[in-house]
């Protein structure tokens, strides 16, 4: 996998490890199962409602032939409302992932490292249908330099991989946050300021460096808005800014 530099809205320099070609199709081999096995419920279902459980009993009448005809319309509507709105609403709902993405620690995000939005997500998947999901998709994957197929590049998104390094918090470390949500801190921020930490404590381990160089960033920018050493704004100190702003 490829690692790519991203400079978000806020100046602060982020790298992410670039998703590969094998980690993506195996997402969306997930993805298409579970999207095969909800076409397969609806149509079993579809069915039952339908012809409440007799459909040996269907004849060639103009009445069921009908009646089915309306029943398959209704079907092709929902297939088509499950392959295209499954991705757009996964992502919404799950922060740029699908059940397969996220299975695999993949995240689909904008070029500028911000969360993907409704029109991002609807771009990206309406050239997935009519495009991508031939093999052109694949091959622009594999030679792309950022493995973007044309939805990516159309929607300015990027597939990253998590870092897989995950850190599990210690009985000291959730003594450490729950005094935080207890202390009140001696800085105020803004609105701005306060998303930024939301969005720092939300993803800092999805960062090849655990977050580190985000951290030195804000440490940075609070260190000049307050006037204070850097070293006063911590992990732990940055948690209880954000903690009382949310009060």
């Amino acid at each position: 996998m490829n690692n790519t530099q991203i400079i978000t809205p806020d100046n602060i320099t982020l790298e992410y490890r670039i998703a590969g070609a094998g980690s993506r199709i195996a997402a969306a081999f997930i993805d298409f199962a579970v999207q095969t096995l909800l076409i397969l419920i609806i149509i079993i279902a579809a069915f039952y409602i339908f012809f409440y459980g007799d459909i040996r009993n269907i004849t060639a009448s103009d009445y069921s032939m009908n009646k089915l005809s309306w029943v398959s319309s209704v079907l092709l509507l929902l297939v088509f409302i499950i392959q295209y709105f499954y991705f757009i609403l996964t992502e919404l709902l799950l922060n740029g992932q699908t059940l397969g993405k996220k299975i695999l620690g993949l995240r689909a995000i904008r070029d500028n490292g911000a969360p993907l939005s409704l029109k991002h997500s609807m771009i990206r998947n309406i050239l997935r249908l009519v495009i991508d999901n031939a093999a052109i998709g694949l091959i622009l994957i594999i030679v792309n330099k950022k493995s973007k197929r044309i939805g990516d590049m159309a929607a300015g998104t990027i597939v990253i991989a998590q870092n897989s390094k995950r850190v599990t918090l210690s009985a000291d470390d959730f003594a450490v946050s729950r005094q935080a949500i207890a202390e009140e801190s001696n800085f105020e921020i803004d609105q701005r300021e306060y998303y930024i930490l939301k969005d720092y404590f939300a993803r800092r381990y999805e960062f090849l460096d655990g977050g580190e160089r985000a951290l030195a960033h804000l440490r940075i920018y609070f260190a000049e808005k307050f006037d204070e050493p850097k070293e006063t704004f911590s992990d732990f100190e940055l948690g209880k800014m954000m903690q009382s702003f949310e009060r």
